[in-house]
């Protein structure tokens, strides 16, 4: 018998183009980290690493197996929302560790919260599949209407953010982003800093 190892780029091309899709409208994952790569993303699409394909699947495959259902489509403001599972759950994968995990992550509870808007509800649920070990926790959380209302202004605000950059074919500013985003961009090559 003889084995060979090779790249399947069957497999690759397959990821990207499932990720290269394009989406109608805004879509709120759009407004909840960098507004420029979202920006870049619409206008120029470029391939993402391997690396990131693989982690896209991931969570898409787990997404799919948990909750097959096709995801509902809901608009609010202009926002196209998409939740995971319209009864007030949101899944995500990591490779981080469980050990002091935290799922209060900025842009998590932006989804969260405006999931929990154009629900009309104060609650959610989210949970994560960690990859290495292999477990799930969840957490459920429970918001104010103030907390949900105040996240939904946010969210409007990086909505015209971005509504502006494109009618003005300028890059958004100011930008938001966590200081890791860049280090995984796909736009990281020709984005102007700032």
């Amino acid at each position: 018998m003889e084995i060979k190892e090779f790249v399947d780029t069957n497999l690759t091309v397959a990821i990207q183009a499932r990720l290269q899709r394009p989406r109608e409208g805004l879509h709120l994952s759009d407004l909840e980290l960098c507004l420029k790569k979202s920006y870049y993303r619409k206008l120029f699409p470029q391939p993402i690493s391997d690396k990131q394909g693989v982690m896209y699947a991931i969570g898409f495959g787990v997404q799919q197996y948990l909750y097959p259902e096709p995801e509902k489509l809901y608009i609010c403001d202009g926002i196209n929302c998409s939740p995971d599972y319209y009864e007030g759950y949101e899944i995500k994968t990591t490779r981080a560790a469980i050990k002091n995990f935290n799922p209060c992550k900025p842009h998590w509870l932006l989804r969260i919260k405006g999931y929990c808007k154009v629900l009309n509800r104060l609650d959610y649920v989210l949970s994560v599949v960690f990859l290495i070990p292999a477990e799930i926790r969840s957490w459920q959380f429970v918001f104010t209407q103030q907390e949900i209302e105040d996240n939904w202004s946010d969210v409007l605000f990086r909505s015209a953010i971005l509504k502006d950059a494109f009618r003005d074919n300028q890059p958004p500013t100011p930008d938001f982003h966590e200081p890791w985003e860049c280090k995984f961009c796909e736009c990281a090559g020709f984005c102007l800093p700032g």
